[in-house]
């Protein structure tokens, strides 16, 4: 039963409302209730936080609370495995140049003399080589009204670190993925350095077709290497192929348990692998395959679109599919240019019929004669619903405007890469004409301007000291960008 009020106390809601209760109207809770309510606009709090609909006197009047600290939901340089272990080496011109040891001169029976007499003159061979610098840029602007506004972050600090971070992680990506054959049909070279996955000899590729990473696999890449005179120091590899190795190891775990032990620990991790030719740091990274992921919500695609068909070839017999990718398969095309990319273009499902057919893609790429296109990228939906990238074509190999891509199977979507090497400066190292250096933009409006530059390229002295393995079993998951 609701608890009466006196009149004192009705007096005062119906001036405040501007209502004539009286106290015979306060007998039954339910018009106790109704008396008691506040209209729409008087005494409550709320949740706006828009001022231009705010209603009432209270809502107006409160204090706004915002968190002094920045919740950060992206990486940060921590996430960097890669561009914070590789030695750097100075640069001193666009082009550098490297000699090498590539092998003794003649051994075998022709050594053998007879009395009296000298083997056939032979000699060693040595190669000579080159690196082109290459230029990253990124640049920020944060106008003089926000740097003067009290915030609770710096802008201009912020957009600083942002600028560091996002040219490092670029540099760390295109150590892995890095392609300078792709460009225009005006260029001879593009403008990405070429990635461990261009550089290492092609012999050196082992092919996991989807299966997931193995002891057997890394002393096989260990073996690869030691036969070109090197050792195995580590291994780089996304963090779901490394959880995927472990938890395979899982089953062969034991347990020792001293007497008395009150607590066990399930699971472990896997910093190291001793392999036949040496102890192999694994670094697990949760960066290196994220760009291969489309980002199906990009907000910077804004290039042309270009026009994609894509059609099943089954005389060929080319094809490496699995039993269980003879149905429908999805494709996506992104056109890239300097300073731009488009938006996924989706292609109609095909149907493959077997396992031995193949996919073409044919692409027409878009006339943008601001900023031409330099090359196309397809992915292909994975189990889980995510598309990776299989591929890419540059735009130099056009043909009345049009490239192809044929699809065998060759990179599994839903699969990722490891690289296996040795990781000392004698064997590979990241050229810097330019280490990452802040460079003040010409001031024009009332906004500060500036670009974070960096020149360089990576080298790999010795391509047979490092082994690709393609197509590993990882955990999908899509990543925070």
């Amino acid at each position: 039963m609701a608890k009466m009020i006196t009149q004192t106390q009705l007096d005062a809601i119906n001036k405040f409302n501007q209502s004539q209760y009286k106290m015979e109207d306060l007998t039954a809770s339910e018009n106790a209730s109704k008396a008691l309510s506040p209209d729409a606009g008087a005494g409550a709090i709320g949740y706006n936080v828009d001022p231009n609909s705010m209603n009432g006197f209270t809502t107006p009047l409160r204090v706004e609370s915002l968190d002094d600290q920045v919740k950060t939901l992206t990486f940060g340089p921590e996430q960097f495995v890669f561009f914070n272990q590789i030695s750097k080496r100075p640069a001193r011109s666009s082009v550098e140049q490297y000699v090498t040891y590539d092998r003794h001169g003649e051994i075998g029976h022709s050594m053998a003399s007879t009395e009296g007499s000298i083997s056939k003159i032979t000699a060693q061979n040595f190669g000579r080589h080159t690196v082109n610098m290459k230029y990253l840029t990124t640049a920020r602007q944060v106008t003089v009204q926000a740097g003067m506004a009290n915030s609770i972050a710096d802008p201009l600090q912020a957009a600083t670190q942002d600028a560091i971070v996002s040219l490092a992680s670029e540099i760390e990506w295109m150590s892995f993925y890095g392609d300078k054959d792709l460009h225009t049909a005006n260029d001879t070279e593009g403008l990405e350095f070429d990635g461990l996955n261009k550089l290492i000899d092609d012999a050196n590729v082992i092919d996991l077709h989807g299966k997931v990473l193995a002891e057997a696999d890394l002393n096989d890449a260990a073996i690869m290497i030691s036969k070109a005179y090197g050792y195995p120091t580590d291994a780089f590899l996304p963090m779901g192929a490394k959880s995927r190795l472990i938890s395979s190891l899982l089953a062969r775990q034991r347990v020792f348990q001293s007497a008395g032990a009150q607590n066990l620990t399930l699971g472990f991790n896997a910093p190291q692998f001793q392999s036949v030719a040496g102890m192999i740091n694994l670094n697990g990274s949760n960066l290196m395959e994220n760009y291969n992921i489309l980002d199906e919500n990009d907000p910077f695609a804004a290039g042309l679109k270009p026009a994609v068909t894509a059609e099943v070839e089954s005389e060929s017999k080319a094809g490496k599919f699995a039993d269980e990718d003879v149905k429908a398969q999805e494709y996506r095309v992104v056109a890239v240019s300097q300073d731009s990319h488009s938006e996924a273009v989706a292609t109609d499902p095909v149907v493959l019929t077997a396992k031995t057919d193949t996919v073409k893609l044919s692409v027409t790429i878009p006339t943008n004669y601001e900023s031409p296109i330099e090359f196309i990228r397809v992915f292909r939906k994975s189990e889980a619903g995510l598309f990776y990238e299989i591929g890419k074509v540059s735009a130099h190999e056009a043909k009345s405007g049009v490239v192809s891509f044929i699809d065998d199977n060759s990179v599994i979507p839903g699969t990722v890469d490891a690289y296996v090497g040795q990781m000392t400066p004698d064997v590979i190292a990241l050229y810097e004409w330019l280490p990452i250096t802040r460079f003040a933009l010409a001031t024009l409006t009332a906004a500060y301007t500036w670009s974070f530059l960096w020149f360089g390229a990576l080298a790999l002295f010795a391509p047979r000291k490092w082994v690709h393995i393609k197509n590993i079993a990882t955990v999908e998951v899509a990543p925070q960008r």
